[in-house]
């Protein structure tokens, strides 16, 4: 499916992995009575934290928390203060970082995303990156899933699902049928390892449109 990424012997990877899948069965068959009785401690623990934890939070719901909460409040506005007006370029009306004030996406993102900024200056700040394409692009379906929620939480519907289907429907178009750790649509090849055969093709952090698509588009 990947064939032209790779510089392996699929057929050899492919036993490799059979024996490998051999290997699990044999070993949970001969554990599985240990392995059963792991996972029964596992789910008591749990409901014994959650138990806790609940308890926790009723304890706190009163005064003690109404003023941490206007603690953080205050620490929140405090911190928005500071980023705009210390990292907000007022020439090209986006956030900068680091001596050379570069130019990014995931500077922006993160910082709609936080609120430090209204919904009409979040979209402002999209359109001007869009018009930019910043040299320091994103590669990951993580970043991208971040960048598709700001777009979404801007009001910009229509251009977060055109969006996905360009990236996440990128991979699709050559031949995935899971979503993988980095994807870039213009080198698919890309890797952070110094090899593409050392990337994950089947990534969890990479399949967040089906959360996005739950809980922005009915």
């Amino acid at each position: 499916m990947y064939r032209e990424f790779f510089e392996i012997d699929i057929e050899q990877a492919e036993e490799e992995r059979k024996m490998l899948i051999k290997e699990f069965h044999e070993a949970a068959a001969a554990n599985s009575h240990t392995a059963s009785e792991a996972l029964v401690r596992m789910g008591r623990q749990r409901e014994r934290r959650e138990k806790k934890d609940a308890g926790i939070h009723a304890e706190n719901a009163g005064s003690g928390n109404r003023e941490e909460e206007k603690e953080l409040k205050k620490e929140a506005e405090e911190k928005t203060a500071a980023v705009r007006k210390y990292l907000l370029d007022e020439k090209t009306g986006l956030f900068v970082s680091g001596e050379e004030k570069q130019i990014n996406y995931a500077s922006q993102v993160w910082l709609i995303l936080a609120g430090a900024v209204s919904v009409e200056e979040g979209s402002a700040m999209l359109d001007k990156l869009d018009e930019l394409k910043p040299e320091k692009g994103m590669v990951s379906p993580y970043m991208n899933h971040h960048y598709v929620e700001a777009l979404l939480m801007c009001g910009k519907k229509d251009q977060a699902m055109d969006y996905m289907k360009y990236y996440w429907g990128g991979m699709i178009n050559h031949g995935a049928d899971t979503f993988w750790e980095l994807y870039n649509p213009e080198n698919p090849a890309e890797s952070p390892y110094g090899s593409s055969i050392v990337n994950s093709y089947c990534h969890a952090w990479s399949c967040t449109p089906t959360y996005l698509l739950r809980k922005y588009f009915n």
